[in-house]
């Protein structure tokens, strides 16, 4: 995920300078050398934006997952404790 928000943010910093080049005049050597400055500039924002997206996407995931697993052992257990009352005539 870090590396799509990385290259998507990076492609727009490039985008904006360049069109914003081309609205204004300006030489394309120049915007394209300034484009790729803040191309890297906005990757990095994105890797890190995507990087903690990616982080709170896998603990909920991971919290999910143990209370669906917790929320079985249980019933399951349940299930065997009625069944063995039930072998033992109670």
């Amino acid at each position: 995920m870090a590396r799509q928000y990385a290259v998507i943010m990076g492609l727009i910093g490039l985008s904006v300078v360049v069109l914003r080049a081309a609205k204004n005049g300006g030489g394309f050597e120049n915007a394209v050398i300034h484009g790729v400055g803040w191309m890297g500039m906005f990757a990095l924002i994105g890797g890190v934006i995507g990087a903690l997206a990616q982080h709170t996407v896998d603990g909920a995931i991971r919290l999910r997952v143990e209370r669906e697993l917790k929320e079985i052992a249980a019933a399951r257990a349940a299930t065997a404790e009625h069944a063995e009352a039930a072998a033992s005539g109670v």
